[in-house]
């Protein structure tokens, strides 16, 4: 993990992404479906449909000061336990946590907006959504993974980039000349 991300962060600082990650995360699932159905506990062709894999590396990339909600959604593909989602270099609120498939309409009504729980680790719900919301204004690329080193390994992370802010209290400096790069012994 940290080799993986001293090469995506010295790439980023380089300004040379190129065959190393894109800016492409999406913002919504390439496919939705239900993401609950007990059909697809079990591996077989409808899973094959559903999540084509391939490797990628791809990251989001945010302005500073941005107000960002996610949606984790569990889902019954190699399904485990619930998910310790973490985002590094920030804390997030959380807004809702449900069972089964997140539903836009219904369930943006349970957020909680007023006082949410500030964590630093979010507990997906086995066969279900947590809902989180944070401000980008910690610049730099964070590195967002689950807690279950199998889910890293499986390549189940990516990275934020959040870009600087409008002044120098707001920006991260460039790393020191003498900062080692990614391949230089």
């Amino acid at each position: 993990m940290a080799r993986t991300f001293l090469l995506l962060a010295s790439r980023y600082y380089d300004g040379t992404p190129e065959g190393v990650y894109t800016e492409d995360f999406p913002v919504r699932p390439p496919r939705p479906y239900n993401y609950t159905n007990p059909a697809l506990i079990a591996p077989g062709p409808l899973e094959e449909v559903l999540e084509p894999t391939f490797k990628a590396t791809k990251l989001k990339r945010f302005k500073y000061n941005t107000s960002v909600e996610i949606i984790f959604q569990s889902t019954t593909l190699l399904m485990s336990d619930s998910n310790p989602m973490h985002l590094h270099g920030y804390d997030v609120f959380l807004l809702a946590q449900g069972l089964g498939n997140f539903d836009a309409k219904r369930d943006v009504r349970k957020f909680n907006y007023h006082n949410p729980q500030l964590r630093s680790t979010v507990l997906v719900p086995r066969g279900g959504w947590a809902a989180v919301r944070f401000v980008t204004d910690n610049p730099g690329m964070w590195y967002l993974h689950c807690h279950f080193e199998f889910h890293i390994i499986m390549g189940m992370a990516t990275a934020f980039i959040v870009e600087d802010g409008p002044t120098p209290e707001t920006s991260l400096p460039p790393p020191p000349p003498e900062f080692k790069k990614c391949g230089a012994s």
